[in-house]
């Protein structure tokens, strides 16, 4: 599954996009996120870790895994992108 939004997009990336949005559905791992965006662990994981140091998700370690969640930013940024869209609708 992709998910594209595009102003966002525009901004970090489709698959970055993507991620983000993927991650504030309900909190994801590194795999899930390379599965439902259609990407390589390594790809997922970058992309993670670059929206981490932007502010935008964050990580608690569940065992072996991380759980990653969305900010208070990012999902500002997410509703921003998503208000956009409905206005040029």
């Amino acid at each position: 599954m992709t998910v594209r939004r595009a102003p966002l997009s525009a901004l970090i990336g489709g698959d970055r996009a993507a991620t983000l949005a993927i991650v504030a559905e309900a909190g994801s791992s590194t795999t899930i996120v390379a599965e439902r965006v259609g990407i390589s662990v390594p790809a997922a994981s970058r992309h993670v870790g670059a929206l981490r140091d932007a502010g935008l998700v964050t990580g608690v370690r569940r065992g072996p895994h991380v759980l990653h969640t969305v900010t208070p930013l990012g999902a500002e940024l997410l509703s921003a992108g998503s208000e956009d869209r409905r206005r040029s609708d």
